[in-house]
């Protein structure tokens, strides 16, 4: 796959513009595929750490205690709805969180290997 010119320069002035927040977890991960391919692993690294915030937060505030006894059959589906939701998001920040610790290791090796470069100029 390739680019045009005009596609290149335009990536390279507006990719930042992929890492707005969206509760969209695709759109998160083309964010974090965009930076990373622009070759800042550590932006990526922190859009998947605030994205991972972000939906650890939500998963906290809206915790819902499911109790069938005593609910009418819309407050118990509602509650169910809420349940699944909180639990959804609590899955996303969870795997967020794994995809910013492969980052890291990316951003490691890449330090390491710069460190090796220029302490072993011939290699």
């Amino acid at each position: 796959m390739e680019l045009t010119e005009s596609g290149e320069a335009f990536l390279e002035t507006q990719w930042m513009d992929c890492l707005n927040f969206s509760r969209d977890l695709e759109s998160n991960l083309r964010g974090v595929a965009v930076a990373m391919f622009m070759g800042n692993p550590i932006i990526a690294e922190d859009y998947l750490q605030r994205m991972a915030s972000q939906r650890e937060r939500e998963a906290v505030q809206m915790v819902p205690r499911l109790d069938a006894t005593g609910a009418s059959p819309v407050e118990f589906y509602s509650t169910m709805r809420a349940a699944h939701e909180s639990r959804r998001i609590a899955m996303e920040a969870s795997v967020l969180r794994e995809f910013e610790m492969e980052v890291k290791e990316v951003i490691k090796s890449q330090k390491k290997k710069k460190t090796e470069s220029t302490q072993n100029p011939e290699a």
